[in-house]
């Protein structure tokens, strides 16, 4: 059906659950997350107009001030109510490690929300509405249940929605439940995982018994993806065992399914609307806590508490990691010791990090931590320049394996996915979901602009983590296209080493492992939507120079059908393997004596 743009709509859907949608009505859908491929048949003939999301023209700082701004306004008087509620003293520091990410990331989420649908309503007044019934509202087990469920889940979502309707707007004119049988199933089963074999229990113990008789010098290594058992292995034996792996000493499995079944203290949590505060954002915000706060902060604090002393036991100098997001035994286990000096250490773990104008993960992941390694980003006071040890590891492994194969046939194109609903990435034009449309437009012109005989030669790998179906777009455009869909990572080196020609559509980390393994690369992206700054524009621009790197589908393309069927001259010139090595030596740090240089930065973080 023609949807006429400047007609009055009557009914907002807010949710990809159809049964949330009268279809009878003209309807406004708030965000494309709505239009999932797999329901076009049911929304694509409908009276339908989606809404340009509002923050799309913002500049990205000034939406991050807007949102440290009710940050600054709420910590301190959410830190003190805490205090009041757990009869304990500690500092804003301490809950700012416990619920800080939390907090960030849900005003962050919530503010993109509120400014959706202050939009449809100014624009379409006589908005009606269906919302999820107040008593099917369901609180987030965890920081980490928050974390994956607003970027990926439907329910959680329209919980948050009809919330906001019902506090700034006229409330839905009517409701539905949900059951959360598959939300509770998959907690369930995250929770029930096997525990640890007796071998690696005997290890853990041992390992945390060496923490314990040194901790002031130890570097306690959490959440090492990445580095791999031998790197560790390595590290341990160099560092004589200082820098020490550390899982949890027990799982206690049983006692985690059973704080996810607590039921919320409504009354305790009305408390929180008696908090002093004069901006009306952080009073919007003060309500959704009464539902949305964690039952881990509030109802399951103590018991998580007892549950992290009894996971990480002792005291470590340093903890290097990722920050913990979602992981609160661990956020307590830092945060109880910090008066006694341990250091967080956060490490970069994708491609992005200080090269975009502003990348939400990197700006939580660089304020909670005290230093951060980095191997996009040169070494200046809190930043620490290290080799990609993935990098290297993969570099190594080729120098065995692989050599440039000349007689390989096929053109493999690496793929992304976009998160459905915008979370943490404040990038992108703001709009997760808007720019996933326009990802699988490009494709689409993309491959209509190649040779057919290019064509035949391309396999797409779609990205493993399957949060969607809407590559379905583009195989319902491209019928013949051959699709690689795995379910691991574990496939992607070997099926990059047997490529002849390397294709990437998004500045994702998978583009440095084509350069770096030195396999003919085409790049081809936005640069100016992708963010990129200014100070390394130079490296783009000598990357397009030879030919690498393009800005648009058109220059992609016709670089593609000259190069495809032998890129091997032009690849091995000297002009391009200089332009690739300048590249990968600044974004990679790759270097043969990485494992040198990385034991001398987690031992030197212990003076810090």
């Amino acid at each position: 059906m023609q949807n006429s743009k400047n007609k009055k709509r009557t009914f907002l859907a807010t949710t990809a659950m159809n049964e949330f949608w009268d279809t009878t009505k003209p309807l406004l859908f708030l965000g494309e997350w709505c239009k999932t491929y797999k329901n076009k048949i049911i929304w694509a003939d409908l009276d339908h107009e989606t809404l340009v999301a509002p923050l799309i023209d913002q500049n990205p700082n000034d939406v991050l001030n807007s949102v440290l701004k009710t940050y600054h306004i709420l910590l301190p008087k959410i830190s003190k109510w805490l205090n009041k509620t757990h009869h304990c003293t500690h500092s804003q520091n301490y809950w700012e490690i416990v619920a800080g990410t939390f907090l960030f990331t849900f005003i962050q989420t919530v503010f993109d929300r509120f400014l959706r649908l202050k939009a449809a309503y100014s624009e379409h007044p006589a908005l009606t509405t269906i919302g999820l019934s107040e008593n099917a509202f369901r609180t987030p087990y965890d920081e980490g249940e928050f974390y994956l469920s607003s970027m990926m889940n439907d329910a959680i979502n329209l919980q948050m929605i009809t919330q906001l309707i019902s506090i700034e707007f006229d409330s839905p004119s009517s409701y539905k439940k949900y059951s959360w049988e598959n939300e509770k199933s998959q907690n369930e089963k995250k929770f029930s995982s096997s525990d640890y074999r007796l071998i690696t229990k005997i290890k853990i113990h041992f390992l945390w018994l060496l923490v314990r008789l040194r901790g002031k010098k130890t570097v306690a290594v959490i959440a090492a993806h990445g580095f791999g058992k031998k790197t560790l292995w390595k590290l341990m034996r160099s560092s004589f065992f200082s820098i020490i792996p550390l899982s949890p000493k027990i799982m206690l499995k049983k006692e985690y399914i059973k704080l996810s079944k607590v039921n919320i203290n409504a009354s305790l949590r009305s408390e929180l609307l008696d908090l002093q505060v004069d901006d009306y954002f952080s009073k919007v915000i003060l309500k959704m806590l009464t539902i949305h706060m964690p039952l881990s902060f509030i109802e399951n604090y103590s018991d998580i508490c007892a549950i992290s002393k009894k996971q990480y036991p002792h005291y470590a100098k340093v903890v290097f990691g990722a920050p913990p997001i979602g992981n609160e035994s661990l956020k307590l286990w830092i945060a109880r010791h910090k008066e006694k000096g341990v250091k967080q250490i956060g490490w970069q773990h994708g491609a992005g990090y200080g090269v975009l104008d502003f990348y939400s993960i990197e700006f939580v992941e660089h304020k909670f931590s005290d230093r951060f390694v980095s191997w996009g980003m040169k070494s200046n006071g809190k930043v620490i320049s290290a080799p990609s040890i993935p990098i290297c590891l993969q570099i190594e492994a080729s120098k065995n394996k692989m050599k440039l194969i000349r007689n390989n046939k096929e053109i493999i194109w690496i793929a992304t996915e976009f998160m459905r609903y915008p979370f943490a990435e404040i990038r992108h034009s703001v709009n997760a979901s808007q720019a996933e449309k326009l990802y699988y437009e490009n494709q689409c012109e993309l491959l209509g602009l190649l040779d057919s005989s290019i064509f035949e030669q391309i396999i797409m790998r779609l990205r493993y983590t399957g949060w969607s179906d809407n590559w379905k777009r583009v195989e319902h455009s491209f019928p013949t296209l051959r699709l690689h869909k795995p379910t691991d990572r574990s496939s992607f080196y070997e099926q990059i080493r047997s490529a002849k020609l390397l294709l990437f559509d998004n500045f994702n980390t998978t583009h440095y492992y084509g350069l770096a393994l030195n396999i003919p690369t085409i790049l081809v992206w936005d640069e100016k939507k992708s963010g990129i700054k200014d100070e390394f524009k130079c490296y783009f621009d000598a990357l397009c120079n030879a030919g690498i790197y393009h800005s648009t589908l058109k220059s992609a393309a016709n670089m593609i059908n000259k190069i495809g069927n032998n890129p091997f001259e032009w690849w091995s010139s000297d002009a391009v393997q200089s332009i690739r090595l300048q590249y990968t030596d600044f974004f990679t740090q790759a270097s043969d004596d990485w494992l040198i240089k990385w034991k001398n930065i987690l031992l030197n973080l212990r003076s810090i």
